[in-house]
Formats: C-alpha cells, sequence, structure tokens
C-alpha cells in the first residue's frame, strides 16, 4: 500500500433535459473543505471508527496555473503598463503571467473571475484530499471518496 492523492476536479457539465440544454455549476466555495471534511466524518463514523477526517487526510484547494495561463495571459494590460509589456515575447509574458498567478494564490490581488466568482468560466481550482498514512482505512476509504465523484461524460448520439 502506499500514500495517495484524491484530486476532484471542481467544474461545469452540461445535461441535455427535454430537448433544451441546462448548465449545470459546480464550484468551489468558503465552505467546500469544510463540507468535505464533514462528509469523511460521517463515513467514518457510520464505520463505527474513532478519528476524524482531520486524522486520516489533508485537505486543500489548488488552482493550477496551467489552466489559468491563457485566461491571465490575455488580461495581462490589466496588471502591467504598455512600456512594461513591450518588447516582451511570448516567455517573458508566460513569467508575468506566472506572477499574477501567484499573487491571486496569496490574496495580494483578486482572484481569477473563474474561481468560483462569476458564471461566465468554469471552476479551474482542484479539490485536493490526500491521505497522510498508508493504512487500510485510509486507502479504503480514499478509494470509496473517489469513487463518488468520478464523472464521465458519455455520448448518446
Amino acid at each position: 500500500m502506499k500514500i495517495f492523492t484524491i484530486e476532484i476536479p471542481i467544474h461545469s457539465f452540461i445535461d441535455v433535459i427535454t430537448n433544451s440544454s441546462t448548465s449545470v455549476y459546480v464550484g468551489c466555495h468558503d465552505n467546500t473543505v469544510k463540507f468535505a471534511k464533514e462528509l469523511v466524518d460521517d463515513l467514518l463514523k457510520a464505520a463505527g471508527s474513532e478519528k476524524s477526517a482531520d486524522d486520516v487526510f489533508t485537505f486543500s484547494i489548488q488552482a493550477d496555473f496551467d489552466s489559468e495561463r491563457d485566461k491571465i495571459y490575455e488580461r495581462l494590460d490589466e496588471y502591467y503598463t504598455e512600456e512594461e509589456l513591450e518588447g516582451k515575447d511570448y516567455r517573458a509574458k508566460n513569467d508575468l503571467a506566472k506572477e499574477i498567478f501567484d499573487k491571486m494564490i496569496s490574496g495580494e490581488i483578486e482572484k481569477s473571475s473563474s474561481w468560483g466568482q462569476n458564471y461566465d468560466d468554469y471552476d479551474t481550482r482542484t479539490l485536493i484530499i490526500k491521505s497522510k498514512t498508508d493504512d487500510k482505512l485510509s486507502i479504503d476509504l480514499g478509494s470509496r471518496i473517489e469513487s463518488i465523484f468520478s464523472i464521465e461524460g458519455v455520448y448518446d448520439g
């Protein structure tokens, strides 16, 4: 056995209902980690364990720069002057976009609109649940949690 990480992407998906399209948006909010912990606590309690979610897992929400790069890159002029951007090649602008991303993560500047701030874009963050140990309880519970959140698209055409 080995320690594992569950990554639950926060996303949106589309379902077709009575010949019309309906969008259902799924995203992070201030209580996402709290509710994930409560779910795990309830599962542990139902299984007869005295452990808590925090005893078994660590929980965090992470944004991925690769998912955000293009959106930030398109908005560099909101963060830098024309003179600061003049003559910069793609690599240099990519470094500037990473700098902006890091400031969003640290809270120095407003978060990206795709981090649950509006419904025009899907949430690119991921809920990370990582086991603290490699015991049977962690592995079994982690596998069950992961199976709850598996979502696959199916084309019926």
